[in-house]
């Protein structure tokens, strides 16, 4: 593993309750196939250690991902700063316009995405899912999925950028995309990545560093 965070007994029954979905129908099975010694040792099999790992890894993403959130955030934004208030709140009913007609951006966050994925490794957690590296069609459709639904109701993916300790979060609901603690390196690339998609990349209000 790139890292190792320091995780509670909570997270990883968190994490072993996130994959035990996948293991429902033969847990019976597997279980039975689990050996006692005569001096009470459990030998357990090969499937259960699998269920077991995996449960580990993923209360190692969900624990990063917990510890990410409360770091500097940085934003990819159709807006070059934040829009300040006006009496009459025209940036709501702009707003309210785009979420209506964001096919455009959500292709281009898309993309961005994908092409940032040429470059780093990604760790994903989507619904009940999370996986490392997985297919680009699969990054894609998760992606995608965001943006399905109606406004304030869409859905989001985690991102974990293991190799400089950063993240990313899509949530469909927003016209940005959140970046958490990401160092100099990965700063310059999201600059261009989003310069070229017609995005800004700016340090989101009130984060300190």
């Amino acid at each position: 593993m790139p890292f190792v965070t320091d995780i509670t007994l909570e997270d990883l029954l968190r994490g072993c309750k996130k994959k035990l979905h996948c293991f429902e129908e033969d847990k019976s099975s597997d279980l039975q196939q689990n050996k006692k010694s005569q001096f009470g040792v459990v030998f357990l099999s090969e499937t259960v250690w699998i269920w077991l790992l995996e449960g580990w890894k993923m209360a190692n993403i969900l624990s990063k991902i917990d510890e990410l959130i409360e770091k500097p955030c940085y934003l990819i934004d159709i807006f070059p700063c934040t829009v300040p208030e006006t009496a009459d709140r025209r940036y709501f009913l702009v707003e309210e316009y785009f979420q209506k007609n964001r096919e455009e951006w959500n292709e281009k966050f898309c993309k961005l995405l994908l092409k940032l994925y040429c470059y780093y490794d990604f760790w994903c957690s989507f619904r009940e899912e999370l996986a490392e590296n997985p297919e680009p069609d699969v990054l894609a459709e998760w992606i995608r999925h965001c943006f399905e639904g109606d406004w304030k109701k869409r859905d989001y993916i985690n991102i974990i950028l293991p190799a400089c300790n950063a993240m990313v979060i899509l949530n469909g609901d927003d016209l940005y995309i959140s970046v958490y603690n990401p160092d100099r390196r990965l700063m310059d690339l999201i600059s261009q990545l989003a310069n070229a998609e017609g995005f800004f990349f700016y340090k989101a209000p009130g984060t300190q560093k």
